[in-house]
C-alpha cells in the first residue's frame, strides 16, 4: 500500500496531503485546501457585506426621497392653507373697533351700522333688516 505524503501548510499549520495543496497568488505560497476554502469564504463575506451596505444605503437614499417629497406636499398644503386664509381675511367684513368688547359693524345687506358687543355676542342679527352677523375682522 501506498501512503500519501502530508505536508503542514505553511499559512495555517495544518497537516493535509502533499497532492491537495495549491500554490495561491493571494498568499505567495503553496497552501492547504482549507486555507483557500476560508479565505474564499471571508471573500465571500465582505462582498456580501459591501453589497449589504450597499443596499441598505439605497434603501436610506430612497426613505430621504420620499420624505423630501412628503415635506414638499405638507409644505404645498400648508401654502395653499396660508392663501386660503389671506384670502378669507381679504374678503372678510371689517369692523371698527371701539373698546376691548364692542365693535362698530356695518351690515352687508343692507348697510346699517350697529354696535356689536364680543362679550355678550349681541345682536346676533341686523336691527334692520335681520341679516345675521357674519365672521369679521376688528380693525
Amino acid at each position: 500500500m501506498t501512503e500519501e505524503v502530508k505536508a503542514t501548510c505553511r499559512v495555517c499549520g495544518r497537516a493535509a496531503n502533499a497532492t491537495e495543496f495549491v500554490l495561491d497568488p493571494y498568499f505567495k505560497k503553496m497552501a492547504c485546501p482549507m486555507c483557500i476554502r476560508d479565505r474564499n469564504t471571508k471573500v465571500k463575506l465582505e462582498k456580501d457585506k459591501v453589497q449589504a451596505e450597499e443596499s441598505a444605503e439605497a434603501i436610506r437614499n430612497e426613505e430621504d426621497l420620499i420624505i423630501i417629497e412628503e415635506d414638499k406636499e405638507v409644505e404645498q398644503a400648508y401654502e395653499e392653507k396660508q392663501e386660503q386664509v389671506k384670502e378669507e381675511m381679504e374678503n372678510a367684513v371689517k369692523a371698527q373697533k371701539l373698546d376691548n368688547s364692542r365693535v362698530k359693524y356695518i351690515c352687508q345687506k343692507c348697510k346699517y351700522e350697529f354696535v356689536y358687543n364680543f362679550d355678550k355676542g349681541t345682536p346676533n342679527n341686523c336691527p334692520y333688516c335681520s341679516e345675521k352677523v357674519q365672521n369679521f375682522v376688528a380693525e
